[in-house]
């Protein structure tokens, strides 16, 4: 007997079969597409639910080398009320994933170091949070605001004995040397919050190591902290405003 007889006599006999045996018959010819297809759906749902659910960072800060506290989650719930974050569009995050080792190359670092400059590009990063001599690093990249324009009046007034200054100089010498193709070494300044040291003091970052949110929320190797708004962010109000919730 031709095989197609024998597969359409197979398929006759199966209709008159008990539902068990039918159901048999068919996870034993179908199951894979039955498989495949699940699985497909589950995948598309998926993918769905994801960009759906998908929030707008309305404020985003990178925690450079420190670690979430057990209560960090509810703070970060506290700071988009704060802020005044539409929470079904936006979200508050404190990226603590960023770790970077200024004195190595290794895969984690690297990874890091190239996480903040595609976000940084990109203008979704707010600010910095971090120890003196990592912000630093980003400081001679010219990567934060000048405090002066950035603040209001009042803040700055409020805010200058915890200053974190950056020495205009360096960069200038740093664009000289990279225009003229040569080498140039340079050192970050032995104490950057003394203006009177430098010879063209910009402030950059505001001291908050007494700021009991951030201590009480975050964990860093050293207690020397700073906080310093990105040139580029897209959300300037609600960098001054958390600035001011940090001392409130």
């Amino acid at each position: 007997m031709p095989l197609m007889d024998e597969f359409k006599e197979e398929r006759e006999s199966i209709k008159s079969a008990p539902p068990k045996e039918k159901l048999e018959y068919f996870w034993t010819y179908y199951k894979w597409h039955v498989i495949v297809t699940v699985v497909s759906i589950l995948v598309i749902v998926s993918f769905v639910t994801t960009i759906l659910n998908k929030k707008d960072p309305g404020f985003y800060a990178v925690v450079l080398n420190g670690y979430a506290g057990p209560s960090s989650e509810d703070y970060v719930k506290n700071m988009e009320e704060t802020l005044g974050l539409d929470t079904s569009k936006e979200q508050c995050l404190f990226d603590t994933s960023v770790y970077i080792d200024f004195e190595a190359s290794d895969q984690r670092s690297m990874a890091s170091a190239q996480k903040v400059m595609v976000y940084l590009s990109a203008g979704e990063l707010d600010v910095m949070i971090g120890e003196v001599s990592t912000v630093q690093h980003y400081a001679y990249s010219e990567s934060f605001a000048d405090l002066r324009d950035f603040l209001t009046p009042e803040q700055v007034e409020k805010y200058k004995d915890r200053f974190l200054y950056m020495d205009r100089k360096i960069i200038s010498e740093k664009a000289e040397a990279m225009e003229s193709n040569t080498t140039y070494n340079y050192a970050f300044p032995k104490d950057p919050t003394d203006p009177s040291t430098l010879e063209d003091p910009i402030p950059v970052g505001i001291n908050i190591s007494d700021c009991k949110d951030i201590t009480d929320n975050f964990a860093f190797a050293t207690p020397d902290l700073y906080i310093c708004p990105f040139v580029n962010t897209k959300h300037a109000d609600r960098v001054l405003t958390y600035i001011d919730s940090l001392f409130d």
